[in-house]
């Protein structure tokens, strides 16, 4: 199942320019890891996702909604 969380850092991730493979090297997964938790197969852990807000230089806030 998707999550809003993952639609979110979808969008910013294209916006900011940057593939799944980018960010898979940023977090230390492979590209194809990083696809399943994109699209809400899988989660990224909380270090994951601080790498993520770090890399696409935004707060936390803005990737989750509650």
């Amino acid at each position: 199942m998707k999550y809003k969380s993952e639609q979110n850092i979808k969008a910013e991730r294209i916006r900011k320019g940057f593939t799944q493979r980018d960010m898979a090297l940023k977090i230390g997964i492979s590209a194809n890891s990083y696809g399943l938790k994109e699209r809400g197969i899988r989660s990224f852990d909380l270090n994951e996702f601080k790498i993520i807000c770090q890399t696409l230089n935004c707060e936390p806030n803005a990737l989750v909604n509650f």
